[in-house]
Order: structure tokens, then sequence, then C-alpha cells
């Protein structure tokens, strides 16, 4: 090709759209794209640093403030504009000890001096602030050497007496505002968290402690009984305080004994509705409470009243009935549960004579892992221990017949700890018969069971009925109960009237009875379902019921 006419090959190609090069559509997309992320990491950077100034700037500028506070604090340390200041600085250990140690020395007067001066609302909302303050001090360092003032001026604040003494009639009100507030706040928790701290084998070192087991009393005598703080504060002792583990432990004697004699045992029934709180609670935390509650309250079992002892019974229920089988063993025994298992030996094969050992096969009703059981120590395990003691079930049998109305909860007690600690079965149903003589047999059957709609002959289907659920718990307890007293029953004292506490006829109809209710769950087609009843009151699966009522008739026949 010849160059164009006038033409200059040695002419630089100048291109002024930018350089040479093919683009495609979507190259130029990636490069936009690009940009604009690098604009907007930019534009972060620079929000992020602006932030980051502004809030270092309030942080140097709250250490000022704070600073002026504190020296405002320690220039007038008893005066309600010092209450002002502590309550805004927060949870500043030093300057809440010095302001606690100063009013403690000063006495009860300088602890409501602030309120007498026209400032009683003020002073009333500082002083409730201040109040959970302490609270939370004493559950980060219940050691500390400010504890004392902490706990005694919670207590000059909660007595009625004091404030009466200071204000006048508004002193009292003052402190029922402020037991009010911290009950609302969950103070049992803290002080709660204080106690978890107390050593065991130092627990008369802690000064802070007799005055700490008064402040963990003192909405009992602020609130009346069925007030909702009242019945707060009560639930916050059982969830809080009773799951500590070694609470007797931890408190020396004379702090025991007046927590002891200061609960309201006459309220239990306030903690029916809150069942599902308690059940709600981790399963060590159960054991614990089981525990304590048993120590607390068992002394005073017959001066309890029929709705107190049948909620004590029903709580008891509940809470055992919710632990996996054999939880409640000490630690010397196997903790491994063993739920529902049947060994199986084929002792009858052609190749018996073999010299090889036998097959042993085990039978379970479920693959699902066994539950992680609680890790019992020594001491709680021996007041576990009095859950099925000879002395305590003859305490509650006394007490149960004084009060009838709680009756029909000791049979569902007993049922419960009978299935769920299966190695006391035996010593629990044989030391039943040994202190009732066999009445407690008799009563069941006639008050309860004969009268069942379980196990009539004209309709089987009232066994699986879901109405008939409140028949079950006497039913299966009589069957264990006659089955234990026919082992040590010989046959002249079977046939005869003295030992036998059922009479021949009455044998005859349970008999009938349990046979009509055998044959329903054995032609049932779900064997592992569970008995439809509340699981707070009754833990048993149809195989479970159907095996005791199977045992209760092989025995009875066995004897014609």
């Amino acid at each position: 090709m010849q160059p164009a006419l006038f033409g200059d090959e040695r002419r630089r190609q100048i291109n002024l759209g930018g350089a040479s090069g093919a683009y495609s559509q979507s190259a130029l997309l990636n490069q936009a794209k690009a940009r604009r992320q690098e604009r907007h990491a930019l534009k972060q950077k620079q929000e992020s640093a602006v932030k980051i100034q502004a809030w270092w700037r309030g942080v140097r500028e709250a250490q000022y403030v704070r600073r002026d506070m504190r020296q405002a604090l320690d220039r007038d340390i008893t005066s309600l504009n010092a209450l002002r200041c502590l309550v805004l600085v927060g949870q500043d250990e030093e300057a809440l000890g010095k302001w606690s140690q100063s009013l403690d020395s000063a006495g009860a007067g300088a602890v409501f001096a602030p309120a007498r001066d026209g400032s009683a609302a003020s002073w009333l909302v500082l002083i409730r602030k201040a109040s959970l303050m302490l609270c939370q001090s004493l559950s980060r360092n219940f050691q500390s050497p400010y504890a004392i003032h902490h706990v005694n001026i919670l207590s000059t604040l909660l007595s009625p007496d004091a404030g009466r003494c200071a204000l006048g009639l508004d002193g009292s009100q003052a402190a029922t505002e402020i037991s009010r507030y911290l009950v609302e706040h969950d103070y049992q928790q803290y002080l709660a968290q204080a106690l978890r701290q107390v050593s065991l084998e130092r627990k008369t070192q802690y000064a802070a402690l007799p005055t700490l087991v008064q402040l963990l009393i003192a909405p009992f005598s602020l609130w009346q009984p069925a007030t909702p703080t009242f019945d707060r504060a009560f639930l916050g002792f059982f969830t809080r305080i009773l799951t500590i583990p070694l609470l007797p432990n931890r408190l020396p004697l004379e702090s025991l004994a007046r927590l002891s004699s200061s609960l309201p045992y006459s309220s239990l029934p306030a903690l029916a509705s809150h069942l599902p709180d308690l059940i709600a609670l981790d399963m060590d935390s159960k054991v614990h409470l089981i525990a304590n509650l048993v120590t607390f309250t068992a002394p005073r079992y017959a001066a309890l009243p029929t709705t107190a002892l049948a909620t004590y019974l029903r709580i008891l229920t509940a809470l055992i009935n919710t632990l996996p089988i054999n939880a409640l063993d000490p630690p010397s025994a196997q903790k491994a549960p063993k739920a529902n298992v049947t060994p199986w030996r084929h002792d009858d094969s052609d190749d018996s004579d073999s010299d090889e050992p036998a097959t042993q096969v085990t039978v379970v009703s479920t693959f699902a892992p066994p539950p992680q059981l609680p890790d019992v120590d020594n001491r709680t395990a021996k007041r576990l221990q009095t859950l099925q003691d000879g002395k305590h079930l003859a305490s509650l049998l006394a007490a149960t017949k004084a009060h009838s109305g709680a009756r029909s909860w000791l049979v569902t007690y007993l049922l419960a700890l009978t299935t769920v600690w299966p190695a006391t079965r035996e010593h629990v149903l044989s030391t039943i018969l040994a202190h009732t003589g066999g009445t407690l047999v008799r009563e069941l059957y006639r008050g309860y069971v004969r009268g069942s709609p379980l196990g009539r002959e004209g309709s089987p289907g009232a066994v699986l009925d879901p109405a008939h659920a409140e028949a079950w718990p006497p039913l299966l307890l009589l069957a264990d109960l006659y089955t234990q007293a026919l082992l040590t029953m010989g046959d002249d004292e079977f046939f005869g009237a003295g030992r036998n506490p059922l009479t021949l006829d009455e044998v005859a109809s349970f008999g009938r009875q349990l046979l009509v209710i055998a044959y329903t769950l054995y032609t049932r087609e779900d064997q592992g379902g569970m008995v439809r009843a509340d699981g707070s009151v009754l833990r048993c699966s149809y195989d479970g019921a159907r095996e005791k009522i199977t045992r209760c008739l092989t025995a009875i026949h066995a004897r014609e």
C-alpha cells in the first residue's frame, strides 16, 4: 500500500480518547465496581475514625466528670449530693466502700439524714439504686473489708424500726419500698453469689455472714403473704438460695437456726403456681434444692398446715420426677443408669453342652445415650438419705394421717421416690409396711382403688383414658406395697385375718381388677408410651405399669 499524499510516516499517532486497547463491557463494569468499593471503604474508615475519636473524647470527659464526682463525694460523704454522685459514678468499689464505711460509723441517723431536708423523694430514688449496688459489690467480693459495712447499711435500710426512729412513719414505708426495688431486681442472686464464696472451713471468720442471713429473710417480715413482692421473694429464695450446694454447712449454727426458724413454711402454697420455674432449674440445682428443702422442713412436718404439707410433697414429687433414674445415688454407687433393662440367657439351646460361655443378651427400651447424672458430694448424699430414712417416712405418715388432705400427695411422693431411686425401693416399701402394719394398703384399696374407674370389667377402655390419670398413682403404689407384703407373708397368714390387710374377697376383687388392666395394657400397641398424667405427679410408662401389675398378679395367684 502506498502512503497517503503528503503523509508523514514518522509522525506519532495520538489517541485523544485515552490509552488504546480493547475493553469489554464486563471489564468496564468491574473497574467501576472496584472504584466504588474503594470509595466506600475509604468513607467507612473516615466515619469509623470520627466515631472512635468521639468515643475517646466521651471517655475522657466521663473520666473527668467521675473524678470531679469522687472529689465532691469525699468533701461531704454523708450528704444527698454525695449519694447522687455515688450513684452516677457507678460501680466504683473504693468510692462505695468509703461511703458505706462512713455511714456505718456515723450510725443509723446518718443513713436517713439526707431525707429530712424535704428531699425524701429524691433520697428514696437514689438510696434504692445504692442498695442494689451494695448487693452487687457483695457478690463480687464477700471477703472485702467493706463487706461488713455494706450489710450493715442494707440491714438499717430494711429495718422498719430504724427508719421509724429516724423519719417517723415514712421510715417504715421507705423500708418496704427499698425491699420492693431489691426484690424486683433479683437481689437474692447477688447474695447467693456471696454465699457461694463462703469457705466451709472458715465460715466463722466472715463477720458479715449473720447480717447477710437477715437480709435473706427481710422481705418475709416486711410484706404480707400472698402479695406479689412476698411471692416473688419466696420463689427467689427457693431458686437462688436453697439451690446453693451445702447451704447449711456454709452458715454458723446461730445463723442457720435463725434462717430455719424464720422461713414462712405456711406460705408454701404460694409456690404451687410456680412449679414450672422450679422444674426448669438445671439438674444439679434441683438435687441441692431437694437436699436443702428436706433439711429445713423435715423437723416441722407436724406443725405444717394441710395445704402447706400438700404443696411441700407436691414440690418434692415434681423435682424428683424430673431427675434421671439413679440420680440420687450416693457417689460410691454405680452411676450408670439401667432403665428398663432385661437380661436374657439362652440356657435351652442345643449346644448347651459346649464349653463356651452362654450368650447373654440385654434388651433395652431405647438406644438413646443415658443422661448425665449429677455429681453428688458425700455431704449432700447424706442429706438425700433422709428421703428414704425410716424416721422421716414415719414422720410423713404421721403428719399426713393428721392432715388427710395431703395423703394423696404422699402417695405420689412415695411412687416418685421408688421410681427414680430404685435402690431404695425395697427399703421404702418395707418401712411403710412396718410402720403402718398394713393399714396403708387397706386405705389405698378401700379409699382409692376399689372405686377407681381403672380395671372395671364393663369398661376396659378407661385404662387408657387420660381423664382417669389421677387414679394411677394409688393403684401402682398399692401394687408395689402388696407385692412386697406377700414376700414375707406365709400361706396361713395370707388366708387368715391377722396379717393380711385385705380380706379374701377384696383380694379376689383386686386381682380381677388388675387382670383387666394388665390385659388391656398387653393388647396396647404403643407399650413404651407414658401413662397420661402430669409429669410432675406421675412418671411411669405403660410398660412399667404393666410390669408392676403383672408382678402383683403373679404374687397373688401364687397363693391360690
